[in-house]
């Protein structure tokens, strides 16, 4: 039998977890407190399904075996090569373009892009849940992680000024949306340490933005992670007028 070790069955942690379980594949969940260096060497071969929140992703990469980290699949919103490099050089790394909140069915804005050695694991995941999901390339995953951190960020700068759905606030002022897009697209290649093909970032949030219509803008992190944006901004000197006035108007 295959095994999966799930860190953090939060949202995605259960919803890949029953994924995993649909596929013959028995799960070794991993809750806040346990010790998930422990549950890693007790089933060396296991890809590692690391599904925390940003703030607690280094914690868990310093807990796994260093000769095991390489088995790391992140799944985290806000990520980028400079928040791995240094723990793990090769995890595999997925952009996941879904909403999965408690009460609500699961809204898809795009097929989860995923690239690394436990892409295709990954991949089979999403089969019985109907999710799409497909394996890129190192320069396509570039787009992708730019195109999702511009979009959350975007999202949820606009949710600080009003909190309403993304789909009112295209209707409210698409000028403005498209500004505070192109702020994150500016970030997000800054934190990626490269260029990306812009049109295809804008297409791939436009797309989510249309996709997500429903989705309330504000979210609980959405303050912290506009902060961190405009901290990275003023030391990079990257302009982001239109970001910071969300934050000032919260």
């Amino acid at each position: 039998m295959r095994d999966l070790v799930v860190v953090g069955p939060g949202q995605l942690g259960r919803l890949f977890g029953a994924g995993a379980l649909a596929r013959g594949i028995r799960v070794t969940p991993v809750r806040r407190g346990d010790d998930a260096g422990a549950a890693a060497a007790g089933v060396p071969d296991a890809p590692i399904l690391v599904a925390v929140g940003e703030p607690a992703l280094a914690a868990v990469l310093l807990a796994l075996p260093p000769a095991r980290r390489n088995d790391a699949i992140l799944v985290q919103n806000e990520l980028f090569p400079a928040d791995w490099t240094p723990l793990t050089p090769d995890p595999t790394v997925a952009v996941v373009w879904l909403n999965a909140k408690a009460g609500r069915p699961i809204e898809v804005a795009r097929p989860t892009a995923v690239h690394g050695r436990h892409a295709r694991l990954f991949c089979e995941l999403h089969d019985p849940l109907g999710l799409p999901c497909v394996p890129v390339d190192a320069p396509t995953l570039g787009v992708e992680l730019v195109a999702k951190y511009a979009f959350i960020l975007a999202v949820n700068a606009l949710g600080l000024r009003a909190d309403d759905t993304v789909g009112a606030w295209l209707a409210r002022d698409r000028a403005l949306v498209r500004s505070i897009a192109g702020e994150g697209i500016a970030l997000g290649e800054a934190r990626l340490g490269r260029a990306v093909d812009r049109a295809a970032a804008e297409a791939a949030i436009v797309a989510a933005m249309q996709a997500l219509r429903d989705m309330p803008a504000r979210g609980r992190t959405a303050r912290a992670r506009v902060e961190r944006a405009l901290v990275f901004a003023r030391e990079r000197g990257i302009p982001a007028p239109d970001t910071a006035a969300s934050l000032a108007a919260a």
